[in-house]
């Protein structure tokens, strides 16, 4: 019984480093994702004109929501309008609907946008996401350590 125990902690322990490494590399990829658009985005302002809530896969409530992601409004050089929704929102909007914000845009995809200054920017999400992957990779690693020097102590091998 209690090398069944311990094997469940072990694997339970494992699960979590991986699961703390799946969202270290997802970090990481988005990390690289905004360095490169603010690389070669293109820079100009935009206006806001709604606040919608993230969908993450509940329906979309902006009234419960506790981020809000600025939909922005802004022309292109060639002089299309283009509407898109930021790739981040913030817990305290950056702008609220009518004000004009600065907003970078990838100009082979415009309808990705983040807006260049505040909390709608993704880098503190971006930080987030590295601090609580390398914390579960941590946590789990050394749990696992833990678990298995606690194994080899009183024989829970087989």
């Amino acid at each position: 019984m209690l090398a069944m125990v311990g094997w469940l902690f072990l694997v339970l322990a494992l699960l979590i480093a991986a699961l703390g490494a799946a969202v270290l590399v997802l970090g990481r990829r988005r990390g690289r994702a905004l360095r490169d658009l603010r690389a070669r985005g293109v820079r100009t302002t935009g206006t806001v004109v709604r606040l919608v809530a993230p969908d993450l896969g509940r329906g979309a409530d902006i009234d419960m929501s506790i981020a809000h992601v600025p939909v922005v409004a802004f022309r292109l050089p060639d002089g299309r309008e283009v509407e898109a929704v930021a790739q981040y929102g913030a817990g305290r909007p950056a702008a609220l609907p009518g004000r004009t914000v600065e907003i970078l845009y990838d100009p082979i995809q415009p309808n990705r946008v983040v807006v260049a200054h505040g909390g709608s920017d993704g880098r503190l999400f971006v930080g987030a996401m590295g601090c609580l992957g390398a914390a579960l990779l941590v946590f789990g690693l050394f749990v696992a350590a833990v678990v298995a020097l606690i194994g080899l102590t009183i024989g829970f091998p087989g």
